[in-house]
């Protein structure tokens, strides 16, 4: 049982981290390109528990932003491994994939527009809302 619990967990570890680091290799330069650091992003990550006052951090905040982005990345990945091994319907596709670099670019590219984009943008739009709804509710401060 142990050998098994210490693969699951040496799974996530090493497929976390090679997750969260092919995660930033487009995210770096696509961010400098719009005039980004990759400081700023990194301390936006940490601005996730911090606030606004991650982006006063310095190299501290970034540290953190990077720690905070492998755990996710980790916690993500131990979540799918753990799973996976429940329920074999995950991993037990019938098809052959395809190595065309044209075809996982379009497929990428897809999953992104068709489904990362408008999961963040209606994210975003319902906490706006919520926010908005906050602020009438609030008592006025006289």
């Amino acid at each position: 049982m142990a050998s098994r619990s210490s693969r699951i967990v040496y799974a996530a570890l090493v497929i976390g981290t090679i997750a969260a680091v092919t995660e930033m290799v487009p995210v770096f330069p696509i961010q400098a390109a719009l005039g980004v650091s990759p400081r700023l992003v990194l301390q936006s990550i940490a601005s996730g528990v911090l606030g606004r006052a991650a982006y006063s951090g310095g190299a501290a905040t970034v540290m953190l932003g990077i720690a905070f982005h492998l755990l996710i990345s980790v916690v993500a990945t131990l979540l799918y491994v753990m799973a996976a091994e429940r329920w074999a319907l995950l991993s037990a596709v019938a098809y052959k994939q395809s190595t065309d670099w044209g075809m996982f670019a379009t497929s990428l590219t897809v999953h992104i527009v068709g489904f990362g984009l408008p999961v963040a943008l209606l994210d975003r739009w319902l906490a706006m809302a919520s926010a908005r709804r906050g602020a009438d509710l609030a008592p006025a401060i006289s």
